[in-house]
């Protein structure tokens, strides 16, 4: 199962990410392009999976607010979606572009002077396209408080370097949790392919 944790878009980004996590102590290893080690402990983040990783971090400023001192939601859609194609890609092996998103909830807002983190892990593949799940977590930096604030489904599709649609690995999937995010993708997907024949 390939996971990733980008904690914003300043967040470390393909070497540099497994630079600093090889740099930790934590153990990344190649083949399926997979990511394992330790986790921070997040507020719901149990239903990750013990393989995803802590990141780095981005502090929320008053450029990334609205008028009510809370972050913009392009701002997280954005990062949502930096953070998804980090996994993809990881998982594939390939350039993997966004194809679709599914969902996305926007539970509760994050304030100016807060910490941003973002969970993603792929949870479905086909014969060249994955979703990617995001889970997103803001941090009270005063009390240390986290709480999942948004959750979004993307759809990726891995690309060779002519822009070709390249067939990636197949998912392994290693526990109960694994199996229902899964199969809760597939029904996504056919949801999602009934709507486009419309």
């Amino acid at each position: 199962m390939s996971h990733a944790v980008v904690t914003g878009a300043a967040g470390f980004l393909g070497s540099h990410l497994c630079d600093a996590l090889l740099a930790r102590g934590d153990r990344v290893t190649g083949g399926d392009n997979l990511v394992t080690g330790r986790r921070e402990n997040l507020e719901g983040a149990s239903s990750v999976g013990a393989r995803a990783l802590p990141g780095g971090r981005e502090l929320v400023l008053p450029g990334d607010s609205n008028q009510l001192g809370k972050l913009l939601g392009g701002r997280v859609m954005h990062w949502i979606d930096l953070a998804a194609a980090i996994t993809a890609n990881r998982h594939a092996g390939h350039v993997a572009v966004t194809a679709s998103i599914d969902s996305l909830e926007f539970l509760h807002s994050i304030q100016v002077g807060e910490v941003v983190h973002l969970v993603a892990q792929v949870n479905w593949v086909g014969r060249t396209s994955m979703e990617v799940g995001v889970d997103v977590y803001g941090e009270n930096m005063d009390t240390g408080e986290k709480r999942k604030t948004s959750t979004a489904f993307l759809t990726f599709v891995a690309l060779n370097q002519e822009g070709v649609p390249v067939e990636v690995p197949p998912l392994l999937l290693t526990s109960p949790e694994d199996e229902e995010r899964f199969h809760a993708a597939e029904a996504r997907r056919h949801e999602r392919l009934k709507r486009r024949r419309r």
